[in-house]
């Protein structure tokens, strides 16, 4: 007899009720509440039973199949458990949407009717992949008819043809063509998504098969896309921002890696900590929050972070004029990214400054890239940051030009002259403390390897000539019986 289990499906609030048959998995969502999943396992393991063995159905079955709706009698007939309702006419079947539940609109409308709960981000994101899907197949398309060849012209087409932003909007140049096609990552990300929403209706009962099963969905970094934002960039955007708040939020992205503008949005003033003995941020990312730790963590406020957020504090008087639970960050509460990255193009424009590729990314990506440098651990700085080691040595750490000049023997000569240059800086100052402490970091790590060769030459000139004898000669110890062969021989 074959077993049937059922398990709740904690990411959709529901009930899934599975079993093997020829040696194929298969399962069917069912009801959220317990004893209608349990009932439905107990129907499908009697089904069973009598489909392999030739036994007629019970009368108990029966009455419960009568009993069921028409989307959850099709969920039962497409696994081949029992027969449509034939009595159905073809007119009651499209009244009822039983024809329609397998057209690319019916599902897309489904899916998304399924998941309201989801980030707007991440409606969005599908909304993306539904269009790109309506577009290359339409909304009226059966996709039971949907091949694996078809999908995988669609994963070429996308490459291809698939910026519908840029096609709407056209070319700023005349004479230029829009541009049609997506990164390779973008299309993966597209695939995914197309993945999940026929699994799905898989679940649902809607389909059988998945056609985008086994097309490439793997994302990599791009390093053409990587740009290291260094301090002396940063200390002229900063100069340029005469908003403090501004300041704050282009120094949280670049000085411990906020991501912008999600993490912002979730501040408040509670969340920082600016005593002397343990400063730190507890940061809240939307981004994260369905994984084992909700999100949360906490980071330290770096000497150079500290005074963009006294500032802030100062000039919020938070617990006296404002509660404490009250965001940092109420000007850009419940904006899009588009706002505030305006609002750093237009500090670009007055610094007078060309535009970096992923603004607010490739600063979080820069800030990485100086923790690990300047000696902590990488298991620290994930979490730090919010991610995994594994991503951040992926995506995140990137080969600078300072590190390959300082290689070649030019850094002690440019930081020495930076220093020179500097004066003395109060550090009062925001931007002086930028610059005094980046000049202090680098300085220290060019000193500290010289000393450090120097001392271990050293220690090797004093060592006892004797006990180097002895490691040349007689460290590596022989049986006697070794060397009484070697002399009979």
């Amino acid at each position: 007899m074959t077993q049937v289990h059922k398990a709740y499906d904690q990411s959709r609030g529901i009930f899934r009720v599975r079993w093997t048959e020829n040696g194929s998995r298969k399962s069917i969502a069912w009801s959220a509440v317990e004893h209608e999943a349990e009932d439905c396992r107990s129907h499908v393991e009697h089904l069973l039973d009598c489909k392999s063995n030739g036994r007629p159905v019970q009368k108990v079955t029966m009455d419960w199949l009568d009993k069921l709706s028409d989307r959850e009698h099709i969920k039962l007939s497409r696994k081949q458990l029992i027969a449509s309702r034939q009595e159905i006419e073809p007119s009651e079947q499209y009244s009822s949407g039983l024809v329609q539940e397998s057209t690319l609109g019916q599902i897309s409308k489904g899916f998304l009717a399924a998941h309201t709960t989801a980030k707007l981000s991440t409606i969005a994101k599908w909304k993306q992949a539904i269009g790109n899907m309506s577009r290359h197949f339409g909304e009226a398309t059966d996709m039971t008819s949907v091949s694996k060849q078809q999908a995988k012209d669609f994963r070429e087409w996308l490459l291809e043809h698939g910026n519908i932003r840029d096609t709407k909007g056209g070319s700023s140049s005349e004479d230029a063509a829009p541009r049609t096609k997506l990164d390779r990552n973008t299309v993966g990300r597209r695939i995914g998504i197309c993945r999940q929403i026929f699994k799905w209706a898989i679940e649902e009962g809607m389909l059988e098969s998945n056609p985008f099963d086994g097309l490439p969905v793997a994302v990599y970094a791009n390093p053409e896309r990587f740009h290291y934002v260094d301090s002396r960039t940063i200390k002229r955007v900063i100069e340029y921002a005469n908003d403090p708040t501004m300041r704050a939020i282009i120094a949280l992205n670049r000085l411990i890696g906020l991501r912008i503008p999600s993490e912002i949005g979730t501040l408040r003033w509670c969340d920082i900590d600016l005593s002397h003995d343990d400063p730190h941020i507890r940061i809240l990312a939307p981004k994260t929050e369905h994984h084992r730790d909700r999100g949360r963590r906490t980071a330290p406020i770096l000497p150079n972070l500290r005074p963009f957020l006294e500032d802030l504090w100062t000039l919020a008087e938070p617990g006296v004029a404002v509660p404490l639970d009250s965001p940092v960050f109420p000007r850009f509460q419940g904006t899009t990214g588009t706002a505030i990255r305006s609002a750093l193009l237009r500090i670009l424009d007055r610094a007078e400054h060309e535009v970096w590729p992923n603004l607010w990314t490739n600063g979080r990506k820069s800030c990485i890239t100086d923790l690990l440098q300047d000696g902590h651990d990488v298991v620290d700085v994930a979490a730090w940051v919010g991610n995994s080691p594994k991503t951040i040595w992926n995506f995140y750490a990137m080969a600078t030009g300072e590190n390959r000049r300082r290689a070649a023997g030019v850094g002690q000569e440019v930081v020495t002259r930076t220093a020179t240059q500097s004066g003395k800086n109060s550090p009062a100052d925001p931007q002086d403390l930028w610059t005094s402490m980046w000049t202090h970091q680098q300085t220290s790590r060019l000193i500290s390897e010289p000393q450090a060769e120097e001392n271990s030459e050293k220690c090797w000139v004093e060592s006892d000539s004797d006990a180097e004898k002895w490691a040349m000669q007689d460290s590596n110890l022989r049986p006697p019986a070794c060397k009484a062969g070697a002399l009979t021989n």
